[in-house]
């Protein structure tokens, strides 16, 4: 049996909030990321676009 692979990604997330050390979370969906840094949440595509961000 041959090892899956996966495809890899690399894009910026919720940025640097001044707050040490980061407090960071995060889930996948199939076509999204939610990512948790201290206080501010982001909400994007799997491209890495940006589509709602609070904090």
């Amino acid at each position: 049996m041959q090892p899956r692979r996966f495809q890899e990604a690399a894009f910026s997330a919720a940025g640097y909030t001044g707050l040490n050390p980061p407090d960071v979370g995060g889930a996948a969906g199939p076509n999204h990321l939610v990512v948790v840094r201290n206080n501010v949440m982001r909400i994007q595509n799997k491209a890495g676009g940006a589509l709602r961000t609070v904090s």
